[in-house]
């Protein structure tokens, strides 16, 4: 029901009470429609049908490398001459334990940058993970990066390596980034798969960082469009988390926001009310329609034939409407009861 769903979104705090950041948790919860989304020809690799594990990042050489913005700038608030300060997102990084379709396991190394990053430094930053985490396992290990912002790219693809006195080192990584999704919007509000909506938030963000109120606009259609796609309780609040995450807002919008959400609520609640009076209402009337057709069979046959025996009454309440209906134009003009409830078979 919505009103369960609407009342356990009200009680969700901006962050979860793990600490996690919850586009990780929506990761965890869905991670076939996150490559999916993302990194289709990958998903296509891998054996969904068997258990994903998140494992534990292991401490990495330039976990924190240089690039990565601190927090983003100060911006007017439009119509209300305000600043607002960006709350500071610092990059995600998530390993996955998956197994191929050839039955290879294999670690899915997954860094979301929030902010513009140089590409050279990130470039550096996932080299250093990855020899890290295979430093620690020894086993195959596939990294993917996803960016917000809108920073220098020469190809769909990031890689990092040299060459020195007859010695190669190098790596090759997959990027996608936010971005790219620009003028796809249409599209993404008819897809159904989480990280499509999700990435409909970062666009958002990325077109409101001086626009509060065309924010709140944004975001407000976004979470009406969550509930209007019958999606369970539990993928709500998930989803909700990481839609509120993505699309910060100030005091004064958040206030509103959370004002219409109850609003939505109440009038959600009183449809469904409205939906069950007009359902009891049609059964009650329904059912006292039966019952005076019973009560009138029984009064005439009792008139015409006297005391009635057990199996009479049982005979009414068994029958339908209709056959009552036929018992009492029979009842009308019959000698006994073998006359009444006789139907020729």
């Amino acid at each position: 029901m919505q009103k369960t769903v609407m009342v356990a979104v009200m009680q969700i705090e901006q962050e979860p009470e793990s600490g996690l950041c919850p586009w990780q948790i929506a990761i965890e919860q869905f991670p076939g429609e996150f490559m999916q989304f993302y990194y289709p020809a990958a998903w296509r690799e891998i054996d969904w049908q068997l258990e994903v594990v998140r494992l534990n990042m292991p401490a990495a050489p330039g976990s924190m490398a240089p690039g990565v913005q601190g927090a983003a700038g100060e911006a007017k608030c439009a119509g209300t001459g305000a600043c607002w300060r960006e709350p500071h997102r610092a990059p995600l990084q998530l390993l996955l334990q998956v197994y191929l379709r050839s039955g290879q396991r294999c670690r899915l190394y997954l860094h979301l940058g929030w902010l513009a990053q140089d590409p050279v430094h990130l470039a550096r930053q996932i080299y250093h993970t990855q020899c890290a985490l295979y430093g620690a396992c020894a086993e195959p290990l596939a990294s993917f990066a996803i960016l917000d912002g809108q920073p220098q790219k020469l190809a769909a693809a990031a890689s990092f390596g040299w060459e020195c006195l007859g010695n190669q080192l190098g790596m090759y990584f997959p990027c996608v980034y936010f971005s790219d999704f620009a003028g796809q919007e249409a599209g993404l509000r008819m897809d159904d798969n989480a990280f499509a909506l999700l990435t409909l938030a970062q666009l958002v963000f990325q077109q409101t960082t001086a626009d509060m109120a065309a924010r709140y606009a944004a975001k407000w259609e976004l979470i009406q469009s969550m509930f209007s796609r019958g999606w369970s309780r539990d993928r709500i609040i998930v989803l909700f988390q990481a839609l509120d995450w993505s699309l910060p807002l100030p005091l004064r919008w958040s206030e509103r926001l959370w004002h219409d959400i109850e609003q939505f609520e109440e009038q959600q609640i009183m449809r469904y009310v409205s939906s069950v009076e007009r359902f009891v209402r049609e059964r009650e009337h329904q059912q006292g329609y039966q019952q005076g057709e019973a009560t009138m069979l029984q009064h005439l046959l009792g008139h015409r034939f006297g005391e009635l025996p057990l199996w009479v009454g049982m005979q009414i309440r068994n029958g339908s409407s209709e056959q009552r209906v036929a018992w009492l134009q029979r009842a009308l003009a019959a000698r006994n009861l073998d006359d009444v409830f006789y139907d020729g078979a």
